[in-house]
């Protein structure tokens, strides 16, 4: 294959010429066949030259062109020969259907059977219909025994093929785009941390959000591959299935050298399932395995390729990794450098008595044998020596990033502060919109004027229904309107309990504040109010108790703590991790609570004098004087929770604490917050502070 490259291409230029072309076949296509074959080179194409793909085959037939090919048409239409020659063959279907399709179960079902026997290894579907799939098709291709992966319309747009250089019906190699080249900033990165390791073998990388942290750990694992002669073993470490796919699609596309890469992902039927593409294997542009037996056979047979050899992982898999490596024994070749993305994820407390966490596991050089290190966050968490004190009196371990025995030295910093005066990421500007008071009275009576005041025949229909429903009486009224239960056990019906409810113990309040907020919670900056508040989430095994505590002014979630019971341990656990993201228990600040026992504790009480803080409550039993704290838990429940079914607690752990830190915080956009998420919303803050 050729290696044509363009100079950077604008990538909505080349998604619109896709576009095109795909539109171009259903117009010229004189039938389903000729369309269908149409869609099959490009796909062919596709598969030779993208970057995510190229490495992976070295040849890709039409069905009609495989020289092995014994039967007619059986739903599989292309055949490719994979460059790893102890690899089958993978075949793959092309589904060009219509925009907005669903793709149904009986789609596919042909393919699945003719494709699921030898000589086939690995099997691909593409389609354009650019929508989810249904549920039974999605099902199906999850899990199977001879995988199957997924190429979808977005995947074909984001290719760093330049399709304006592809002709219609052409078999000529299009062009891609141009590698990136290291910026200044990722070059100092780059020196500074292969100079810490010349004394270290543990470092920490330290760069703002937008800076580029995954393509500097990419020249960083190149420097690497050179300095041992050609060819380095990396294990690259993630919190989640979403951002491993983002740098495996990222280095794909960069890497200038020999590329292997593998995929360790946790199972997704132990994972909580969700119908983002994102959470699903099946996404990945190559196979995923937790299959440590096959993990340590394919990885001593590349022990001596050359260039880069990288183990794409999620940190809830490492366990894979090391069962891989216990199997492999004299035959395992131990990685030359760990990268740990996100590594504040890989801080926290937990007891002395208590299983290690998957995410603190890969500290240890026992447990995943290598010879370096490399912490990467742009927001290193580390705990105040307050916080570290009490988990030590709770005979826990706290973790945290200031521990250089642990974690290193920071080889390399660039704060979002020094990225802006860099002109890396761009600095914030403030637009207020303002509406006069006259303005806002016009309009109000335009639709004043419009629609009117009820009258008094609706409002009596209204208040009607509404009294039939609740079953109210009037005031006086010896009506009994009676119970549901005798009709409906007459008709064979039940009651349906949707989520069922943890039973409550009762408590008499021993301490009890005042309401500092009356519903007013945002005072316009960060650290005045922190709202927290208790929701409680089962699963197979029973409940878990969850207290989260979050700041009124940028919703952020600033700490939470899960456990069985819920009590005030968990409240001050919440509290504590909140002060350590602060760095310290801000002065002046009011955590914001309801009137449940764990908040009128005098154990809270004592703590909250400690830290010298002041308490804010609602009223007993007024769900609005807490309404930010409901409105989250809706959040929490609607968007994530209800979707998911959990077998065990260890799965709601991770699975909140997923969903808080890296989507909720991280990329979960509020209207309120000027469409900003609300780490993005803080970062805008500080700048503007900067600035001023």
């Amino acid at each position: 294959m050729t290696d044509a490259r363009t100079e950077a291409l604008p990538t909505a230029s080349s998604a619109s010429a896709l576009d095109s072309l795909l539109n171009e076949y259903r117009t010229l296509a004189t039938s389903e066949r000729e369309k269908g074959a149409m869609f099959e080179e490009l796909t062919r194409q596709f598969l030779l030259h993208d970057a995510r793909f190229a490495h992976q085959f070295k040849e890709v037939y039409l069905w009609s062109e495989w020289p092995e090919r014994q039967t007619g048409d059986t739903g599989i239409d292309l055949v490719a020969i994979p460059t790893d020659e102890n690899a089958g063959l993978v075949a793959i279907q092309c589904k060009f259907y219509a925009p907005g399709h669903t793709v149904h179960k009986r789609d596919i079902d042909s393919f699945l059977t003719a494709s699921g026997k030898a000589p086939f290894t690995r099997r691909i579907l593409v389609d354009t219909s650019g929508t989810a799939w249904g549920k039974n098709s999605q099902d199906a291709i999850e899990g199977q025994h001879i995988p199957v992966s997924r190429i979808t319309l977005a995947d074909l747009r984001d290719s760093d093929i330049d399709w304006r250089t592809y002709a219609l019906g052409s078999r000529q190699a299009p062009t891609t785009r141009e590698r990136k080249v290291p910026r200044d900033h990722q070059v100092r990165a780059r020196s500074a941390v292969m100079a810490g390791f010349d004394t270290s073998d543990r470092g920490q990388l330290i760069m703002a959000c937008g800076t580029g942290k995954t393509f500097t750990s990419l020249i960083i694992a190149r420097e690497f591959m050179e300095r041992e002669g050609g060819s380095a073993r990396i294990l690259f470490a993630v919190p989640s299935l979403a951002l491993l796919k983002q740098t495996l699609d990222d280095w794909s596309v960069e890497v200038d050298s020999a590329f292997t890469a593998w995929a360790v992902c946790s199972d997704t039927k132990v994972s909580a399932r969700s119908d983002a593409p994102a959470d699903s294997t099946v996404d990945l542009p190559i196979p995923a395995t937790t299959d440590a037996q096959r993990l340590a056979l394919s990885l001593a047979a590349n022990n001596d390729a050359e260039g880069l050899q990288v183990v794409f992982a999620t940190y809830q898999s490492i366990e894979v990794i090391h069962q891989a490596q216990e199997l492999a024994g004299e035959t395992w070749r131990d990685f030359d450098l760990v990268i740990c993305d996100e590594a504040h994820r890989t801080t926290g407390a937990k007891l002395t008595t208590a299983n290690e966490s998957a995410f603190t596991k890969i500290h240890d050089d026992a447990f995943i044998r290598r010879s370096k290190t490399l912490y990467m966050t742009a927001t290193p968490r580390i705990f105040a020596e307050n916080a570290k004190n009490r988990a030590s009196e709770k005979d826990a371990i706290l973790t945290s990033m200031d521990d250089q025995e642990t974690y290193g030295p920071v080889l390399f910093r660039l704060g979002f502060g020094q990225a802006v005066k860099e002109n890396l990421l761009t600095d914030y500007k403030v637009i207020i919109l303002t509406v006069s008071e006259e303005e806002v009275s016009q309009h109000y009576q335009a639709i004043a004027e419009m629609g009117g005041e009820l009258n008094l025949d609706t409002a009596a229909k209204l208040t009607g229904c509404w009294n039939a429903l609740a079953k109210r009486k009037n005031p006086g009224s010896d009506v009994d309107y009676g119970e549901d239960r005798a009709s409906m056990r007459r008709l064979g019906l039940t009651g349906l309990d949707t989520h069922p409810r943890p039973v409550r113990c009762g408590g008499r309040p021993l301490v009890v504040h005042e309401d500092h907020c009356a519903r007013q919670w945002d005072h316009g900056a960060l650290d005045r109010v922190w709202i927290t508040d208790f929701t409680y989430l089962r699963c197979a095994q029973g409940w878990v108790y969850l207290c989260a505590v979050r700041d009124a002014h940028s919703r952020r979630v600033l700490g939470y703590a899960m456990g069985e019971q819920q009590s005030t341990d968990l409240v001050i656990t919440a509290l504590d991790m909140a002060a350590a993201t602060r760095g310290t228990f801000p002065a002046g600040v009011v955590p914001h609570a309801d009137r449940a026992t764990q908040f009128t504790s005098q154990k809270l009480a004592d703590y909250m004098r400690a830290v010298k803080g002041t308490v804010s409550m609602g009223r007993a039993g007024v769900c609005w004087d807490n309404a930010m704290a409901e409105s989250f838990w809706a959040t929490l429940t609607t968007e994530y929770y209800y979707r998911r079914t959990f077998t065990t607690r260890d799965q709601v752990y991770t699975g909140v604490a997923t969903w808080i830190e890296d989507f909720y915080n991280r990329r979960r956009i509020h209207t309120s917050l000027g469409g900003k998420s609300p780490i993005e919303y803080e970062l805008h803050q500080a700048a503007w502070t900067t600035a001023a």
